[in-house]
């Protein structure tokens, strides 16, 4: 909460969600947020929790820069309905896991991991490490 209440201040719009719910327990509305300069914590801070970042681009190569502007690089998702462009950016994004019409997850099966501050190795990796998850 205190990663939203700070971006909020620093200029972020708080487009949904975000207010605890009245329940026992740790629980927070899913939250968008918007707006956000490169001076805001919501451009530099790693979120943990349902918080999702929208960034207005003017172009693909935008888009990329922004997201491996960053110290972290846990996941990144890319959703299109042209495979071969998003696999072309994918490989250009500086994340441990890359995944493709498809939220980003873990199962048993798919090895784990982050990159810069974000992790410092794979887990399940004798599985095969696939750059690019391709949802159904």
């Amino acid at each position: 909460m205190d990663q939203i209440n700070r971006s909020v201040k620093s200029g972020a719009t708080l487009v949904h969600g975000g207010k605890k719910l009245n329940r026992a327990g740790f629980y927070r509305e899913p939250a968008i947020l918007a707006d956000i300069d490169a001076d805001n914590p919501a451009y530099k801070e790693e979120f943990f929790g349902p918080v999702f970042l929208m960034f207005r681009v003017r172009n693909e190569a935008q888009a990329i820069r922004i997201t491996n502007d960053t110290s972290f690089g846990l996941a990144a998702v890319i959703f299109s309905d042209n495979e071969a462009r998003a696999e072309a950016a994918a490989a250009q994004i500086e994340a441990g896991m890359v995944f493709i019409n498809c939220p980003a997850r873990t199962t048993p099966d798919l090895p784990f991991g982050g990159i810069k501050h974000s992790g410092y190795a794979r887990e399940f990796v004798g599985l095969g490490y696939p750059r690019v998850c391709r949802g159904t």
